[in-house]
C-alpha cells in the first residue's frame, strides 16, 4: 500500500485565530484475498480519517472499515484517494491479482491400483491452472508425470492443485495393498516310500493361491494332498515336488520337496545245492534279489543276494527266504526244500577166515545200509551181505568205506584183517 499525504498548512504564532481543520490520514486498504480467480470476488477494506473515501477504479464512495466488494476482471490496481473538507487529499493503493485459468484435474489414477506388499505403484495426475502435491507424502507433482509410492496398507491419496489464485482443487485415488506370498513350510510324510506307496505332502502359506507339480495339484494350506509317485519296481529313484503360491497379483514364490521311492523287493531265484543231503551232510542256499535285504528262517540267516550260505539240516527241512524294502510293508518271500536222508550205517565187517595160508583166499562180507561200500586196499566194490574174494600175500588190513548216495558225501567206516602165515616145508 503506498500512502501520499497532501501539505497541511500550518498555523503561526500570531497567526489567525480561525483554527485549521485536521489532515486526512489513511490507516490501511487492503484487498482480501489479493488473489482471485476469474469470476470471482475480492472484498477492498479502508481504514482512514479526516476526509471522505473514494476507490478508483469505480468511482466507488466508501466507509472507514466497511468492506466493498470488487470483482475484476484483470488484475487491477485499485486507488483510495481520502479528500478532506479543505486542504490536500491524500491516497493509498491496493493491487487484487487475477488468475486467468482456474485450477482443473484432468485425471489422477493409480497404476496398478492393487499391488503386493513391498512393490510400487505409480501415481500419475494430469491437470492445470496450478501446482501439484500429492499427501500423505507432501509429493509435488508435474501434470503427467508419474511418481511411485510404495504403502504397507491401503492408503487413499489426495492430490491438491492450488492455482496462483482462487480456491484449490482435489481428487483422490485409493492403491490397496495385498500381503506378498509366504511359504512357512512344505514337507513330505514320509520322505522315503516304498514303489506303489504314497506319501503326504502339507504346505503351509498365505498370500496367495497353491498348486503342487508334477500333477498340478491344487493345495489348501495346512491340509495334507496324498500322492503316489510314478516309478519302477527295480530302482531307487527321486521326485522332487514343488509348491507355487501365486497372489492376486505380484511375483509367485516356490519352494521344493524330494520325495525318494524305493523299488518293491523282487526275488529273482532262491534255490538249494544240492537239494537232497544225508544227515551230517551240508547244502549250500543261494538266494538272488533286490531292492532289500534277505533273511533265511529257520535260523534267521542274513543273506546277501548271489552269495551262498551253508546249513545243515538234520531233518528235511523248507527254508524261507523273506526280502524286506528298507521302507514300506510290502515283503516278498520264496521257499527252498532240502532233503535229508538216513546217513551210511556198517552193521558188520569180517573176514571168514581170518587166516590163512600163502595162496589161499579168504572171504569179506560187509552188511551195511543208506550208501555204497568200496572195499580197500583194491577198491573193491562191495554190496550188502555179499561175499568178496580177496587172496592177500601178506597179513592185510581191509577197510570198507560206505558213502552216502545224496548230496555232499558222507562216510562209514570197518576193518577187517587177514592173517597170511608162509607155506610150511
Amino acid at each position: 500500500m503506498a500512502l501520499s499525504l497532501g501539505l497541511v498548512a500550518l498555523a503561526g504564532c500570531g497567526g489567525s485565530s480561525n483554527s485549521t481543520p485536521p489532515p486526512p490520514s489513511i490507516t490501511s486498504f487492503a484487498a482480501s484475498p489479493a488473489a482471485i480467480e476469474a469470476g470471482s470476488s475480492a472484498t477492498l477494506t479502508a481504514v482512514f480519517v479526516n476526509g471522505t473515501g473514494t476507490i478508483t477504479p469505480g468511482n466507488i464512495a466508501v466507509t472507514s472499515g466497511t468492506p466493498i466488494t470488487v470483482s475484476p476482471t484483470a488484475t487491477t490496481t485499485y486507488t483510495l484517494t481520502v479528500t478532506p473538507s479543505s486542504g490536500d487529499a491524500v491516497t493509498a493503493t491496493t493491487t487484487v491479482t487475477v488468475s486467468a485459468v482456474p485450477a482443473i484435474i484432468t485425471s489422477f489414477v493409480a497404476a496398478p491400483p492393487t499391488i503386493e506388499t513391498g512393490t510400487s505403484s505409480s501415481l500419475t495426475a494430469v491437470f492445470s491452472g496450478g501446482t501439484g502435491v500429492i499427501s500423505p507424502g507432501n509429493i509435488s507433482v508435474t501434470s503427467g508425470t508419474a511418481v511411485s509410492v510404495s504403502p504397507t496398507t491401503m492408503t487413499t491419496y489426495t492430490l491438491t492443485v492450488t492455482p496462483a489464485a482462487g480456491t484449490p482443487v482435489t481428487a483422490t485415488v485409493t492403491v490397496n495393498v495385498d500381503p506378498a506370498p509366504a511359504i512357512a513350510s512344505f514337507v513330505a510324510n514320509p520322505t522315503t516310500i516304498e514303489a506303489g506307496s504314497s506319501t503326504s505332502l502339507t504346505a503351509v502359506f498365505s498370500g496367495g493361491s497353491g498348486v503342487i507339480n508334477p500333477g498340478n495339484i491344487t493345495v489348501v494350506s495346512g491340509i495334507p494332498a496324498q500322492i503316489t509317485p510314478t516309478t519302477t519296481t527295480t530302482t531307487t529313484t527321486t521326485t522332487t515336488y514343488t509348491l507355487t503360491v501365486t497372489p492376486p497379483i505380484g511375483a509367485a514364490i516356490t519352494q521344493s520337496v524330494t520325495v525318494t521311492v524305493d523299488p518293491i523287493p523282487t526275488i529273482t531265484s532262491f534255490v538249494a545245492s544240492p537239494t537232497n543231503i544225508a544227515t551230517g551232510s551240508s547244502s549250500n542256499l543261494t538266494a538272488v534279489f533286490t531292492g532289500g535285504t534277505g533273511v533265511i528262517t529257520p535260523g534267521n540267516l542274513s543273506v546277501t543276494s548271489g552269495v551262498a550260505v551253508s546249513v545243515s539240516p538234520t531233518a528235511t527241512t523248507t527254508y524261507i527266504l523273506t526280502v524286506t524294502p528298507p521302507v514300506g510293508a510290502i515283503t516278498v518271500t520264496q521257499t527252498a526244500i532240502v532233503t535229508v536222508g538216513p546217513a551210511p550205517v556198517i552193521t558188520s565187517f569180517g573176514a571168514t577166515p581170518t587166516s590163512i595160508t600163502a595162496g589161499q583166499s579168504a572171504n569179506l562180507t560187509g552188511v551195511f545200509s543208506n550208501g555204497t561200500g568200496v572195499i580197500t586196499p583194491g577198491n573193491l566194490t562191495a554190496s550188502s551181505g555179499t561175499p568178496v574174494t580177496v587172496s592177500p600175500t601178506t597179513t592185510t588190513t581191509y577197510t570198507l568205506t560206505v558213502t552216502s548216495n545224496t548230496g555232499t558225501p558222507v562216510t562209514a567206516t570197518a576193518t577187517a584183517t587177514v592173517t597170511v602165515t608162509a607155506v610150511p616145508a
